[in-house]
């Protein structure tokens, strides 16, 4: 149940298309054009240290982390987040040619 009304001036970003990892890297797949290969999410982190002071509370040592960037990475062999591209994102079947039909006699 939301607490927003009509009256909420700027409420916030509403949850829309979770995805679970392996679905983020199919995605990838899909969007980078890949076929074959088995294939996982790679996630580069950032990181910075430093002292922080909540709200009411004494400043303590600290890490920041954050998400820099996700990248797809080739995987030697299957395990739980891998995903195959062939099922995930198989190759466009070949239309078949179509039959011209006979021109008719005038």
């Amino acid at each position: 149940m939301s607490n927003l009304d009509d009256s909420t001036p700027n409420p916030p970003a509403l949850l829309i298309g979770r995805l679970d990892l392996p679905q983020l890297t199919a995605l990838l797949l899909r969007e980078n054009g890949i076929h074959e290969g088995l294939y996982e999410l790679s996630v580069e982190f950032g990181l910075a240290v430093g002292t922080f002071g909540l709200s009411g509370l004494p400043a303590a040592p600290g890490v920041l982390s954050t998400i820099a960037a996700v990248a797809l990475r080739r995987s030697a062999e299957p395990n739980p987040l891998s995903v195959d591209a062939a099922t995930a994102n198989p190759r466009p079947q070949a239309a078949p040619a179509r039959r011209r039909a006979a021109a008719k006699p005038t």
